[in-house]
């Protein structure tokens, strides 16, 4: 019950570097599609309505409030970098082949020179179990080859097309976005490929905490809590729940999409579509609380979910 908890409140992204791959072409095109859809304040869209293949455009905030997000993601093959993510001008953009959307994912067919690429932007939705949570926390597993980065996007990106690696160290001047665009990156050199490689898994979370101040019908303020906060004791402690029970999650999440294909088929494919597509925005709209009582502790009696206003609201 504890990772299907957690779950809800991190968005995985998932690299797959394969030999070759065939897709059905894509026939479903939304306005855009989601990336990190979780929750109010986690919600990022890749937009495709401007002409342009989505791997030339920033992903954005749902509502395109304050610019762009700045997620950019590289890879270098046989000494050429191509961009897969965001609008970050001078490199070459990689090939979408096709796009398929699910209910719990987002995946990205792309080749890359030589090289075939699965990206998948994975949010999941556990049937027996509900839980959403800011600060923004992000991180994968310490595998071979890990370097890392804090400093100005152009420098960063530079360093990583002329090296295929970062330097691992850390910019502390820290500052607004708009100040020489500081980043932090991760870059995974798995060296010489011939057979399929293993994935390269991010995991990004967005936590509020407290959620919300509410007033009760008795005119008492009252301060409201992620309702995932009550079984963990540190964000250490989710960071490494989550990353340890990425396999099993993408597995459930695999499930369920197939589930709900097989079920939204019988009426039609657009039906499915439709599912596919608005299933996360119906999670990013809420978040779950619980309270605390007197002496301190989670008053698990007093859940409540509030949604948030989708139309005006930012």
């Amino acid at each position: 019950m504890l990772r299907r908890l957690i779950l809800h409140f991190v968005l995985f992204v998932l690299v797959s570097p394969i030999l070759s791959q065939n897709v059905a072409p894509q026939t479903f095109w939304p306005a855009a599609l989601p990336l990190a859809v979780r929750t109010p304040y986690l919600n990022a869209w890749q937009p495709t309505d401007n002409g342009t293949t989505p791997l030339d455009i920033w992903p954005y905030f749902w509502n395109y409030a304050n610019g762009p997000l700045g997620w950019a993601g590289h890879i270098k093959v046989d000494n050429t970098t191509y961009r897969w993510l965001g609008g970050d001008p001078g490199d070459s953009t990689a090939n979408l082949t096709s796009v398929q959307v699910t209910l719990t994912r987002t995946i990205y067919y792309v080749t890359a020179g030589t090289m075939d690429l699965r990206i998948t932007f994975l949010s999941p939705i556990e049937t027996s179990g509900q839980a959403e949570d800011g600060n923004v926390y992000y991180a994968m597993s310490l595998v071979s080859g890990t370097t890392f980065q804090t400093g100005r996007d152009q420098d960063i990106r530079g360093s990583f097309e002329t090296n295929g690696s970062l330097l691992d160290t850390q910019d502390t001047d820290y500052r607004a976005i708009n100040d020489d665009f500081p980043v932090f990156a991760i870059a995974v050199d798995l060296g010489l490929i011939t057979t399929t490689a293993n994935p390269v898994v991010w995991a990004l979370g967005y936590v509020r905490n407290p959620v919300i101040q509410y007033t009760t019908p008795t005119g008492e303020s009252q301060l409201r809590y992620p309702y995932w906060a009550t079984q963990y004791s540190s964000i250490s402690d989710v960071i490494n729940e989550v990353l340890s029970d990425f396999n099993a999650a993408l597995g459930r999440a695999t499930d369920l999409d197939n589930q709900v294909m097989a079920a939204t088929s019988n009426i039609s494919t657009n039906y499915t579509d439709i599912v596919h597509l608005g299933a996360r925005q119906t999670f990013a709209g809420i978040d779950i609380t619980v309270s605390k009582g007197t002496d301190g502790a989670w008053n698990m009696s007093d859940v409540k979910i509030f949604m948030k206003n989708v139309g005006t609201d930012r």
